[in-house]
């Protein structure tokens, strides 16, 4: 997962590969880094037909806010189909319970 701004690029790395040092040292030389640790990604796979609809994103966005967890990074394919969230690991089964409670079973 990656997602870039005008000013930084954030991206996941399985957590095995911190203890690579050679793969640290590597981004040392390019520029100056944070590592974050537990962290989970969500990722909501949505049916095919939902490529351009309005609201799709808002709606995950609501569900999560309602869960009362902070979305850390949010990340979208070109498809649309796949919506890609870093939230806390402590956080994670609660924001996955709710996304599934209004996208799922109300079809929201």
């Amino acid at each position: 997962m990656i997602a870039a701004s005008e000013a930084e690029v954030s991206f996941c790395i399985e957590e095995f590969q911190l203890q690579n040092k050679e793969f640290l040292e590597l981004f040392k030389d390019i520029c100056p880094y944070n590592v974050k640790s537990e962290r989970e990604v969500l990722c909501i796979v949505s049916p095919a037909d939902v490529k351009g609809q309005i609201g799709v994103a808002g709606k995950i966005f609501t569900s999560i806010a309602e869960s009362k967890v902070s979305v850390e990074m949010y990340s979208q394919n070109a498809s649309e189909v796949a919506q890609l969230i870093v939230v806390h690991s402590d956080e994670a089964k609660k924001a996955i319970r709710n996304l599934h409670m209004k996208l799922v079973e109300l079809r929201v």
